[in-house]
C-alpha cells in the first residue's frame, strides 16, 4: 500500500506540474492556418522561434485558401489564421487585425529568354505560357486585373493548378511564367530555399493582392499556449491602422485565396 501511495503521489505531482505548464503556455497544442505567402515569411519563422523556447508545445500548420481557413476557424479546428475574410462569412463572428496587401511578383526559370531581353514589356510576358491558380482563385483574378489595368490582355495559354510544388517544378522545366507571393519567391531565390534556378522578372514589381489579416473567433479567448504563439506571430507582422477588416467590400463571393 505504501508503494502504491508513493506512485500515486508521484503521479499527482507530475500531473500538477503538467497542469501548471499548460496554464502558463509552456505545454499545449496549437493549430494555426495561413495562406501561402505569410506561411513562409511569418508562420514558419515563428514556429522555429517557439520550438526553441517552448519545446513541449505541439504546433500544427494548415496552409490553404482563406475560405477554407475561415471554415476551419469557425468549426474550431484552428486557433487562428493569417489570411482574408471571405465575403460569405459573417464578419461578426470573427476578430481581425489588418496587416496589409500581399506583394506578388512574376517568376521564371534561370536562363529564361525574357531575362536577356532588353526593355521587355508586359505584352512580351503574355506571349509565354503562364501557370496560375484555377479560374475563380483570388490571386489569378487580381493578376488578371493588374494586366488589364496596365492595358495588357491576360495570357491566352494558362496551366491551372493550386499546387505550389507543381508550379515551381513546371517553371524550372519550361519557359512558363508564374505569379507568386513575393515572400515565397524570396525564400526560393535568395534565402536558401534550395531552388537556385528560379528568378524574378523585373516588371510588375508593384503587383499586390488584397490585404490579409490575423483572424480569430470573436469573443473567445485562446489557450495560454495559443496566446503565446499568437503574440509571437503578431510580433513579426506590421499591422495597418485599420482595427478590423472584412473582405466583403472587395472580395467577390466566388473568389478565394
Amino acid at each position: 500500500m505504501a508503494a502504491i501511495a508513493r506512485r500515486m503521489l508521484h503521479e499527482l505531482d507530475a500531473t500538477s506540474r503538467e497542469i501548471s505548464q499548460i496554464g502558463s503556455g509552456f505545454r499545449g497544442t496549437i493549430t494555426v492556418g495561413s495562406v501561402t505567402g505569410p506561411s513562409v515569411a511569418i508562420i514558419l519563422p515563428a514556429i522555429q522561434s517557439a520550438r526553441a523556447r517552448y519545446p513541449e508545445n505541439e504546433i500544427s500548420l494548415i496552409v490553404d485558401t482563406s475560405d477554407k481557413l475561415a471554415g476551419h476557424l469557425l468549426a474550431r479546428r484552428l486557433d487562428f489564421y493569417v489570411g482574408r475574410v471571405p465575403a460569405d462569412v459573417d464578419t461578426r463572428a470573427l476578430a481581425t487585425r489588418v496587416v496589409g496587401p500581399e506583394p506578388f511578383c512574376l517568376v521564371v526559370r534561370e536562363g529564361h529568354p525574357l531575362l536577356e531581353k532588353q526593355s521587355p514589356t508586359l505584352e512580351d510576358y503574355t506571349q509565354y505560357e503562364w501557370i496560375m491558380q484555377p479560374p475563380g482563385g483570388l490571386a489569378r483574378h487580381m493578376v488578371e486585373l493588374y494586366l488589364l489595368e496596365h492595358d495588357c490582355s491576360p495570357p491566352e495559354r494558362v496551366i491551372s493548378t493550386s499546387s505550389l510544388m507543381v508550379t515551381l517544378a513546371f517553371i524550372q522545366e519550361t519557359d512558363a511564367i508564374a505569379p507568386l507571393a513575393s515572400a515565397v519567391a524570396d525564400f526560393w531565390t535568395s534565402r536558401g530555399g534550395g531552388l537556385n534556378r528560379v528568378r524574378v522578372l523585373p516588371l510588375a514589381s508593384d503587383m499586390a493582392i488584397l490585404p490579409y489579416a490575423l483572424v480569430t473567433r470573436q469573443g473567445e479567448s485562446l489557450s495560454a499556449a495559443a496566446t503565446r504563439f499568437y503574440d509571437d506571430v503578431s510580433a513579426k507582422l506590421e499591422f495597418s491602422d485599420a482595427a478590423t477588416f472584412s473582405g466583403s467590400e472587395h472580395l467577390p463571393k466566388s473568389l478565394s485565396e
